[in-house]
């Protein structure tokens, strides 16, 4: 009869086991649906208080020269550069003159250029406001050669 236990006990540790680890398998799959619903209410909840930086605006193809609303400023081919102004011809060809000031930033994949650096044909994104003579007043220009 002693025989006859054992195998008996050892069927219920197995089943034991086996039941411990498929808890453990629901508690971690519980445990990530959890966080990801988390993160999906998070980011739904953040979207409209997030702020606009035209760093990050993304167009679609098929606006590429239009600005978004409440924006001012040129994307396309720079034509020429003489002193402060920079000409940019749009995809329409219509060109553009934008000033450039002191506060103007310039750069190219993060690194900060003089208004030297880009040249004709460089591929331009210029940010900025209208001055009084409907010029547009370069305050960042992403240049991409």
């Amino acid at each position: 009869m002693e025989n006859q236990e054992k195998p008996k006990n050892r069927k219920i540790e197995i089943d034991t086991k086996w039941l411990k680890i498929g808890i453990a398998i629901v508690a971690v799959l519980v445990i990530l649906f959890g966080i990801f619903s988390v993160g999906v209410i998070v980011g739904r909840f953040r979207r409209p208080f997030l702020p606009e930086r035209p760093e990050n605006t993304m167009m679609p193809a098929g606006r590429r020269n239009m600005m978004p609303e409440g924006r001012h400023g040129v994307a396309g081919i720079i034509s020429k550069i003489e002193g402060n102004s920079i000409w940019v011809k749009n995809n329409d060809g219509q060109e553009k003159e934008v000033l450039v000031t002191d506060k103007t930033e310039i750069d190219h994949l993060g690194e900060s250029l003089k208004i030297s650096d880009p040249k004709a044909d460089d591929h331009v994104i210029i940010m900025g406001s209208p001055n009084q003579d409907n010029k547009v007043e370069a305050k960042l220009i992403r240049v991409m050669r």
